[in-house]
């Protein structure tokens, strides 16, 4: 999953673009959610144009967008590719809106080549990386079974020597939750600016978790250490959930809006066809349990405003509006969460009017108690 956890005040338009460059993966995690991710698929030129378009003429399009190139391993294409890709963009959007590129790797392709187009004042990267070799293979393995570990710190490493800053997106796991010392100390030998855990949940292809089977408390205990290593070790890199909780539990108590993930066309993601979504990116690419698709149009012959008319919308929407309301009614960590994931709700509890999920209660009610009790005794000490 797309980790959204940073939650701003909302805009007046949209803020991310989430493109799907191609489906294709390099490496076989066995925690992926994506179906299509054997697929040789790629963008083609003319959705590309197509879905920049679509963005430029939209009523929703703010001052500032986010292009995130995920939903497969992006740099499985060539630079040359990203290049054509961005001024493309650009002709369409610049004028409009302040771009950002940000791409999600695993890292294992990164060599020279891609340095040029990484030190763009305008793209920012993050590698996926799990920790030592004994975490990190356990889960992230290339097809042919073998690890991937020492190619990922590989690509790291030439980040670090070209003075590229990039973050780390850690998938948290049963195991992981044994070894927090072992874990953080490896992450700070990263040279990552931050570090943003993604605790492993039930979502799309993936329909169970190794987190099914542990203990809240085991959670409990191994973020409330990460947190006190973070904030005791000189040169830690930033943990991304103690930043964002911290700062949405010092803000006034008060039920606020959603979040980019359950508010419509905040996000919209396009796939490699063209075809297009809203709230949670996962939701491209899934289906409900009845085998209805959350696709809302295609770039190529849709328009966001005509789709945003539609009755498949209008009942989406309506659907997600009602759990964001529940959890509003019923939750007291709704100041925080703001009503929760729809790719979420549909995958562990079959509909996205539902209100609370393992997920929720791991990464919103557990860390967010974690971080407030560290906040208390700042309070007292």
């Amino acid at each position: 999953m797309i980790q959204l956890l940073r939650r701003r005040p909302r805009s007046k338009g949209l803020e991310l673009l989430v493109l799907q460059p191609t489906p294709l993966c390099n490496l076989d995690c066995s925690y992926c959610y994506l179906p299509n991710r054997r697929s040789r698929a790629r963008m083609g030129v003319e959705v590309l144009d197509a879905a920049a378009q679509r963005v430029a003429e939209s009523p929703f399009l703010g001052q500032e967008l986010t292009v995130v190139w995920h939903a497969g391993e992006p740099l499985v294409l060539a630079p040359a590719w990203y290049e054509d890709a961005f001024a493309r963009l650009e002709r369409h959007l610049a004028a409009r809106t302040q771009l950002t590129h940000a791409f999600q790797t695993n890292g294992t392709r990164l060599d020279e080549r891609w340095l040029p187009l990484l030190q763009r004042s305008d793209v920012r990267i993050g590698v996926s990386y799990d920790g030592p070799a004994f975490l990190h293979d356990r889960n992230r393995k290339r097809l042919d079974g073998a690890g991937s570990h020492a190619a990922v710190r590989r690509g790291m490493d030439l980040l670090q020597r070209a003075g590229i800053p990039f973050h780390v997106i850690a998938v948290v796991t049963a195991e992981t939750l044994a070894h927090p010392d072992t874990f953080f100390h490896d992450l700070c030998s990263t040279g990552a600016y931050e570090v943003g855990l993604n605790f492993e949940e039930r979502e799309g292809l993936n329909h169970t978790s190794s987190l099914d089977s542990a203990h809240i408390t085991d959670v409990r205990r191994f973020f409330a250490r990460l947190l006190h290593l973070t904030r005791t070790t000189p040169g830690a890199p930033r943990l991304r959930e103690a930043d964002t909780l911290s700062a949405l539990l010092m803000l006034p108590r008060t039920p606020r809006g959603g979040t980019q993930e359950n508010e419509p066309f905040r996000i919209l993601s396009v796939g490699h066809d063209g075809s297009f979504s809203t709230w949670s990116p996962e939701l491209l690419e899934h289906r409900d349990p009845t085998g209805a698709s959350y696709v809302l149009g295609n770039v190529l012959t849709t328009s966001l405003a005509a789709a945003a008319r539609t009755p498949h919308f209008r009942a989406l929407d309506a659907a997600i509006t009602r759990g964001r309301r529940r959890c509003a009614a019923t939750c007291a960590h709704y100041a925080i969460c703001g009503g929760g994931s729809p790719s979420n709700k549909a995958s562990e509890l079959g509909r996205l009017d539902g209100t609370e999920t393992s997920h929720c209660r791991v990464t919103r009610k557990t860390l967010s108690e974690v971080v407030l009790a560290a906040l208390e005794r700042d309070l007292t000490e």
